[in-house]
């Protein structure tokens, strides 16, 4: 039977940005699961209300709901917000492996920095934004996720596609020391499964130094690379195949 990978993307995005590394892992035999978060997709000009005060809790029973569905656990690949996902339900023993790719940080790991600051900061100084849904404009996703795409030409292709993200997520994830619901707050010894962290060293919106905080979480399970020459958006950007392969190469060894 065919191992079963399940890919969880991250804000603003969809199931599409999984579109390489789907081909790769199924050509190499493994069944791919790569759904849309609730209220996501692909080039969504006009959010679904309820985006806006949706919860990470509501994300995460989603997903649940998918690994449910499937015979054994699967391997989870999880990217940016998915990683943290990723991490939520690796701590209700729920998967068999998992890796996270600049992995957003749990409750307790202190992620300011000046270029999360650069990005963010505008967006939570706007009143009741836990309230409200957020666009990614193009110079926002220019610098936070797509620096490493030079050619203008294909970075805006991949903006088209990008829509909102709920206020509620970001203020449960950049907010966690006044969340009084604790939302992203994770046990370390609760996972057990083996996990591969991955940071890249020109990321700005998920700093290798956050990446290897949330590694030094989780160290009596996980292994942690740094990939150089690697931005945040290192799972379609030049070289993401090797990347793929670095981490097929850990899957099959682990």
């Amino acid at each position: 039977m065919r191992k079963t990978i399940l890919m969880i993307h991250g804000m603003w995005v969809g199931a599409w940005c999984w579109d390489n590394y789907r081909a790769f892992f199924e050509q190499k035999g493994y069944r791919v699961i790569a759904p849309d978060l609730p209220y996501h997709g692909a080039g969504i000009r006009k959010p679904n209300p309820k985006l806006a005060t949706a919860s990470m809790h509501d994300y995460l029973h989603f997903l649940i709901n998918e690994i449910n569905k499937l015979d054994e656990p699967p391997i989870v690949i999880g990217h940016s917000l998915g990683g943290l996902l990723a991490q939520m339900l690796a701590a209700r023993g729920l998967l068999e492996k998992a890796v996270l790719l600049t992995p957003a940080a749990p409750s307790g790991i202190i992620t300011l920095r000046p270029s999360v600051l650069k990005i963010f900061a505008p967006i939570m100084l706007v009143p009741n934004f836990w309230k409200k849904a957020f666009p990614a404009t193009y110079p926002l996703a220019k610098y936070a996720i797509l620096n490493n795409i030079h050619d203008e030409k294909q970075a805006k292709a991949i903006f088209d596609k990008i829509g909102f993200e709920s206020g509620r997520v970001l203020f449960e994830v950049g907010f966690w020391a006044i969340d009084k619901h604790h939302t992203t707050r994770i046990n370390a010894q609760d996972i057990q499964c083996p996990m591969l962290v991955m940071s890249a060293s020109d990321d700005h919106i998920m700093p290798a130094s956050v990446v290897f905080d949330v590694w030094h979480k989780y160290r009596h399970c996980a292994e942690y690379r740094l990939l150089y020459n690697h931005a945040h958006w290192l799972i379609a950007e030049d070289g993401w195949e090797k990347v793929a392969e670095e981490i097929l190469a850990w899957i099959e060894q682990n």
